[in-house]
């Protein structure tokens, strides 16, 4: 399984698997600025047992987006926090 994503909007992604969109990647933002987590979470509910490998949850919380990236197996060179 190879996951992609592609970039929305500043901190928003959709998270590719094999070319097809499943999941989201966005930055949490609050009134008062973004926050210091990301989240990915899966598009559509599912039983666990149908989840895509690494998605033991529906949605999963990272501080990081380059932790979040690391956790679906994608290593970007140079990436940022945004």
């Amino acid at each position: 399984m190879t996951y992609t994503v592609e970039q929305l909007a500043a901190g928003s992604y959709d998270v590719l698997l094999n070319g097809v969109t499943v999941a989201s990647l966005v930055r949490n933002v609050h009134h008062d600025g973004p926050a210091d987590t990301w989240v990915v979470e899966l598009l559509n509910e599912m039983p666990a047992i149908k989840r895509p490998a690494p998605f033991m949850h529906q949605r999963h919380i990272f501080k990081s987006r380059p932790a979040a990236l690391e956790w679906l197996g994608i290593h970007e060179a140079g990436s940022s926090t945004d």
